[in-house]
């Protein structure tokens, strides 16, 4: 008796500790969450995330009809179906193009709940280089921050004086345009934390690329990425 007492009291710690860590702070984690009408294009019409520069992330998603260019899994910048439900974001984190250079993207969203210090949390997403991209990057990562980070609405550059603290595995380029690929790593909190931010955090001297096949006829170095389950 006094054993098995003893497993039960183990299994219901061990569930415990299952359950809160299955627990995801991020709000619309696959981008689901749609406007009214299912207008699409934008990142602020899935809310709660939104654009923090004056770069212009894109939403995508399978209910649209009337904009095709953002539809799922055709779109204006190639075919992809959603890793789950039924949308996705796209970011622009590479051109080293006049007068594009240093032109970056970023979606950013406030967590259902702050994180506590010296926590450790389990944090992933996946990504999939888009086919019009002829530029892949190995410098893709998510920064969290006690207070949303922003640039002005004409700013685009890059959030260089940020380091994420969870990055893609350098030297590992991003270059797969048929499966998601996760991103994943694990941050101890400083306690506070409340925003995360997802992008390319480095200007173009610093961003690591590779050359790959594009279907777009476009001459511009450019690198873009789909984002899904954060």
């Amino acid at each position: 008796m006094k054993a098995r007492k003893i497993i039960l009291l183990l299994f219901i710690i061990l569930f415990s500790i299952v359950s809160k860590a299955q627990v995801n702070l991020v709000p619309n984690p696959s981008f689901e969450n749609v406007d009214v009408f299912c207008n699409v294009c934008c990142i602020d019409l899935t809310p709660p995330w939104q654009n923090p520069t004056g770069g212009s992330p894109n939403f995508f998603a399978e209910c649209t009809t009337l904009q095709p260019d953002y539809d799922v899994p055709q779109n204006i910048y190639g075919y992809q179906w959603a890793r789950t439900g039924i949308g996705y974001a796209g970011l622009g984190v590479y051109v080293n193009q006049p007068p594009w250079n240093n032109y970056r993207e970023y979606i950013q969203v406030k967590l259902i709940d702050s994180l506590i210090a010296n926590k450790k949390y389990t944090v992933n997403f996946f990504v999939n280089l888009m086919d019009s991209s002829n530029y892949a990057t190995d410098d893709i990562g998510a920064y969290f921050s006690d207070t949303a980070i922003h640039k002005d609405i004409s700013d685009y550059s890059p959030f260089s004086s940020f380091t994420p603290q969870i990055e893609n595995t350098q030297g590992v380029f991003l270059t797969d345009k048929t499966n998601w690929v996760e991103i994943s790593g694990t941050y101890t909190a400083h306690g506070g934390e409340q925003y995360i931010t997802i992008g390319n955090f480095y200007d173009d001297a610093q961003t690591d690329t590779i050359y790959v096949s594009s279907g777009s006829t476009s001459q511009m170095k450019e690198s873009g990425y789909y984002i899904d389950d954060v």
